[in-house]
């Protein structure tokens, strides 16, 4: 119960409290308003265009679409997939050490060391309504079922897996196959790759996939022409063979990500594994934790090879590495207690308190990240008009005009606008020079102030902290 208050405190608390962000959270809040209102399910839109820029397949729009018609178009209806999916993952590695390795104990250490992963547990995540979380999910539950069926030889595990990796890929393409490389050479490694090429099963699983996954993909590219184009430049021309959007980094990237905070404190304690394979190198757990370290490995290879480098890239691979740390320390929890270092009392005692030093200070660390999370200085000015439009939604505030210039990418401004119109309060974005003579136009950029002063004369207001009213008298002409 401890583990999993911590995570409904630390994946849930506050979640609304930031505006959506700009990046890509609110593109996707876009699709699915746009979703709902049109009723079409196949083809994701954006400003009621056919997506070209977003052309990631549509479940976790589906889901955060389904939200919206409940909770309507709200923070949380977009965010509540991702926080939800971030939950199942630990409860899911909790069931599979209680249920397949009949260690309860070691499943909550390994929810617990995920919950408290800044990585894990983050903006642009878990906490966000992007594509990772969910992902996330599914690549963990795929590499659990592939272990499952190797132990166990179920048909039924093999099946699972597959639809695993099937709704990996409906939610962010080729990200869910990233881990592919490491399952084949898993299954090399120890000479089940024949045999499972033998079994009619995995042609029965394969087929399911590249029935639902390849239909999907042929039908949105009958619907929407130059859909397939449009996902080859953007996931494989466009990210992985060359830098997009100046998202460069050197190849080192992600493994110094790793250590100086996405994974800390919890880095450091990865070692503790080498005790359980070298002492207890023949036992389930520690197969398992070599497993776990062949894909966390691979799939950070895959992704450091890439032209573009962010770090919500990582996070399939916490899931992996939060199971041997744990598995680690269950190890060593375990030797002081067969060994009887201590008192069976005092041992409880001393893991107790062992467990408290190290588990609060990570505890504390992602609580002060994201629990009550607040804007960055530099992102004041940029999110300024989100807060000041969601006062309008909420009744605090009046809305002074019907039109908004926005300075550069507007998906988060779009949003609330949206939101605004729906509501029956119109507000349009319009573009610099759609501007007319007595027009009232919203603004909250510097770099839009110096703009209007240069091409209009104009009279401004200010509304709240970096957000004005500008009243265009005329084009200046003459300037």
């Amino acid at each position: 119960m401890i583990v999993l208050g911590f995570g409904l405190f630390l994946l849930f608390g506050h979640i609304e409290k930031l505006p959506l962000r700009q990046y890509d959270e609110a593109r996707q809040a876009i699709n699915a308003i746009e979703m709902v209102q049109s009723g079409n399910w196949l083809v994701t839109t954006y400003d009621g265009e056919p997506e070209t820029w977003n052309t990631k397949p549509p479940l976790l729009i589906w889901l955060q679409a389904s939200c919206m018609t409940i909770l309507g178009p709200t923070e949380l209806a977009v965010r509540l997939p991702s926080a939800l999916a971030a939950m199942l993952t630990g409860l899911m590695l909790w069931y599979f050490a209680k249920r397949r390795l009949q260690q309860e104990y070691l499943g909550l250490l390994t929810a617990a060391v995920l919950f408290t992963t800044a990585g894990y547990v983050r903006i642009h995540g878990s906490r966000t309504g992007d594509f990772d979380a969910l992902l996330t999910l599914f690549t963990t539950w795929a590499g659990l079922l592939l272990w499952q069926y190797v132990e166990e030889r179920q048909s039924r595990h093999l099946i699972q897996f597959f639809a695993a990796l099937t709704l990996g890929v409906l939610t962010k393409g080729i990200a869910a196959l990233l881990f592919a490389p490491a399952y084949l050479i898993f299954l090399i490694s120890i000479k089940q790759l024949i045999p499972l090429l033998r079994l009619r099963t995995t042609y029965v699983g394969l087929t399911g996939f590249l029935l639902i996954v390849g239909g999907y993909y042929v039908l949105r590219n009958h619907l929407q022409p130059g859909y397939l184009e449009a996902v080859v430049q953007n996931e494989l021309g466009g990210r992985y063979a060359q830098t997009n959007e100046g998202h460069a980094a050197g190849f080192d990237y992600y493994f110094q990500m790793l250590f100086s905070d996405h994974f800390f404190p919890w880095i450091w304690l990865l070692s503790a594994g080498l005790l359980l394979i070298t002492f207890s190198k023949g036992s389930k757990l520690a197969q398992l934790w070599k497993y776990a370290f062949l894909l966390t490995v691979v799939h950070l290879l895959v992704i450091s090879s890439s032209g573009t480098k962010l770090e919500w890239y990582a996070m399939p691979v916490y899931p992996w590495l939060s199971l041997m740390t744990a598995s680690g320390l269950f190890y060593i929890g375990k030797l002081a207690i067969e060994k009887r270092f201590f008192s069976h009392g005092l041992t409880s005692a001393v893991l107790f308190a062992a467990a408290a030093i190290v588990f609060y200070p990570a505890f504390l660390r992602v609580k002060s990240s994201t629990y009550r999370p607040h804007e960055k200085v530099w992102d004041e000015s940029n999110y300024a008009i989100c807060y000041y439009l969601r006062d309008v939604l909420e009744g605090k505030r009046e809305l002074p005009a019907h039109k908004l210039l926005h300075w550069g990418y507007d998906a988060h401004a779009r949003y609330y606008a949206k939101r605004c119109t729906e509501q029956g309060q119109e507000l349009n974005i319009v573009k610099q020079d759609e501007l007319t003579a007595g027009d009232t136009v919203l603004i909250c950029h510097p770099e839009m102030e110096t703009y209007l002063a240069e091409h209009y004369y104009c009279t401004s207001e200010p509304v709240v902290k970096n957000v004005k009213t500008y009243i265009i008298h005329g084009i200046a002409t003459d300037r």
